[in-house]
Order: structure tokens, then sequence, then C-alpha cells
């Protein structure tokens, strides 16, 4: 299966832009809830998005200013939409919207948690000078959900970025990395990790059984900001660090 992807989409920020499409319409950008006390968000947010030259632009933005997309009929689009962290190597994951063409008779575009790895993804390889020309934008997003599922964040894309460079993607190239159940010794808290939909984690004194894959991730404890870091090897081997 072949994909193939030709986004365009323009962000009103007081910006201009010539294209060769017709008709515009606006619609309001959503973003997803998130309870910024409770996961160390500024309440500034990072929106990304693609024009039609492929390039990709960047606003930070405040979460109560109002945001609209004009949206030529006949383009499709990729957007994303991050939440800005206090500092340090603990971030939330981007949230993302993404369309082979604009919805119709709708004034509004809802951003989701759920389609932010895809959005982030296909904006992340045009940033790189890759042209997305090479995937479909609506079974891109289907593939990551029917494969990889609640946390599209376990993708292998080391496998998926082999299979697109060499014109190879196909549903199989939407895999999950290799994970285990590890122990997490986290101090007394209550930790988010960095895709909000996660459940929250409950530490008290014994350690938690937390299914992990290969590679580093970080937690957020929620009374204090303390962040941990959660090392997993190939081995199923896990190294924590407090800071």
């Amino acid at each position: 299966m072949r994909l193939w992807l030709l986004p365009c989409f323009f962000l009103i920020f007081c910006l201009t832009s010539c294209s060769p499409f017709g008709i515009r319409d606006t619609y309001r950008l959503v973003l997803p809830e998130l309870s910024e006390s409770d996961q160390g968000s500024t309440g500034m947010w990072d929106i990304s998005w693609l024009e039609p030259d492929g390039s990709v632009l960047n606003r930070r933005v405040d979460f109560d200013c109002k945001l609209e997309l004009s949206l030529f009929r006949e383009a499709p689009l990729i957007v994303s939409a991050q939440p800005v962290c206090e500092g340090g190597p603990y971030i939330i994951r981007p949230s993302g919207y993404l369309s082979r063409f604009p919805p119709a008779h709708v004034d509004e575009l809802v951003l989701s948690w759920e389609n932010g790895f895809a959005s982030d993804y296909l904006l992340k390889i045009a940033d790189f000078g890759i042209s997305p020309n090479t995937v479909n934008i609506d079974r891109f997003r289907e593939a990551v959900t029917k494969r990889i599922g609640d946390n599209p964040w376990l993708t292998d894309i080391d496998r998926l970025s082999r299979d697109l460079l060499a014109g190879d993607l196909w549903i199989y190239s939407f895999r999950i990395r290799e994970g285990f159940a590890v122990p997490l010794s986290l101090p007394a808290g209550r930790w988010h990790t960095e895709y909000p939909p996660d459940p929250v984690l409950d530490a008290d004194s014994s350690d938690l059984m937390v299914e992990l894959p290969v590679g580093i991730h970080y937690f957020l404890r929620e009374s204090d900001h303390l962040v941990a870091c959660a090392e997993v090897n190939s081995k199923g081997e896990v190294l924590l660090l407090c800071f």
C-alpha cells in the first residue's frame, strides 16, 4: 500500500499568503484539555503547520488566544499544537489534526492527543526537507490508530522512517517498539507521563510495574514538578534518576 500526501493550509496570525487554490474557509482551532498546574505547562502552546510550498511554520501563542485557520477547500492539512513546559527534559507530547481535505459544514478543527504523533511526524519530515508528497494523510492516520493503539508514541520510528525513505511504506511499517514490564521506584506522589491520555501513576513505598519500550522516558510529579528519568535497555533493565 503506497501512501500519498498533498498538504496545504494557512494559519491566521495577521499573515498573508498566495496560493494556486481558490476559495478559503475559516475554522476555529480548538486545543485539547490540559491541566497546566498538574503537568508543568506554562499555558503557552507552540503551533506548527505546513505551508503550500512544503515549509513548516511555527508560532507560540497563549491558550486563551483566539486561533483560526483559513483553509483552501481543495487542500489537505496538517497542524500540531504542543504545550510549552517550564523547562528541563520533561515535555508534553503534541496534539494534532490532519486530513486530506478540510472538513465540510463545520466551523472548527478539534485537535486531539491521539492525532498528535501522526501530525508531528509528518511535519518533522517536511521540516527536514523530505517531501510529504509520498504519504496519504488519511491512510497514515488510520494506520497509526489501527496498528499502534492507545499510545501512538510507542511507534517504532526507526522502522517507519526506514520504510518511508525506501518507498516501501505499508500497513506493517507501523509497529510498536519492543517493551518490557519494568519496576519503577518513584518517590511517593502522583506522576504524569509525557502523553496526557496516559493514566496518572500513583507511587507509594513499593515499586510500580510499568510497561515501557526501550529508550528514555520522563515523568513529572504533580505536587512539585520533580522530574524522573527512566532509561530502559534492550535487556529490559531500567535505570531511574530523579532531578
